[in-house]
């Protein structure tokens, strides 16, 4: 009995592969003519993205060798147009030049200093780069705002050189500062007081002695207007 069950399943098994060999004969030849099929050229639209694409890069690659040439110049002007070059085209690769130029502006008069300086900084800022404190710290008298955003990302000594600054203007707030620049902001306050009324007297014991004078008086002043009431 099992030998007559063995020889049926064999048959059953046989007749399912005739059954099927057309079916995979058909695949195999339709497999063929997919892989012999040409390839459909590419629509209109794919071909214009791909044109515009290799525009975009090459455009790209002469912004950033022609920045690059520019920030390592030694002119300001040319300097000035490198660090917009590198700001308006994302040019990260050219951290280190924008970095290095930014601790040693190129030297001309004082408007072309101030002008590149300015567009150097503008770059650092739009590129969120990271400057070391001490270079920002030279920054901070002339340009406090885009300063301010750079030292949040500066490197090096940054919580010495915060201190310090701190520090310093707190003295000038406070009066205490007796340095260089306090001295020169002191003078540039008297020339305009007395350019805006050149006949005034601004010394100090002038404003004391006439502050006395009304303290003694009992007159004070209230309001916005003029007006003077008897204590």
């Amino acid at each position: 009995m099992s030998d007559v069950r063995v020889t049926a399943r064999c048959g059953d098994t046989e007749s399912n592969r005739l059954k099927m060999r057309p079916f995979f004969t058909r695949l195999t030849l339709l497999t063929a003519a997919i892989a012999a099929a040409p390839i459909p050229p590419t629509s209109a639209f794919a071909q214009d993205g791909l044109r515009q694409q290799a525009e975009w890069n090459r455009a790209l690659q002469q912004a950033l060798d022609q920045a690059r040439a520019e920030l390592r110049s030694d002119k300001p002007n040319e300097v000035a147009w490198g660090a917009f070059r590198a700001a308006e085209y994302r040019l990260f690769n050219l951290m280190p030049d924008l970095t290095a130029k930014l601790a040693a502006p190129p030297t001309g008069d004082d408007r072309e200093v101030y002008a590149v300086r300015a567009a150097l900084l503008d770059s650092a800022v739009r590129l969120d780069a990271a400057v070391p404190a001490s270079v920002v710290r030279s920054y901070w008298n002339d340009f406090p705002v885009q300063s301010a955003i750079l030292f949040a990302k500066a490197t090096g000594a940054r919580d010495g050189v915060l201190l310090d600054l701190l520090t310093s203007v707190s003295l000038v707030r406070t009066g205490e500062s007796t340095g260089p620049m306090a001295s020169e902001r002191a003078c540039r306050q008297r020339e305009r007081a007395c350019a805006q009324h050149p006949h005034a007297d601004t010394s100090e014991s002038r404003r004391n002695s006439v502050g006395a004078g009304e303290r003694r008086l009992g007159w004070r002043r209230r309001g916005r207007r003029r007006r003077w009431h008897r204590d």
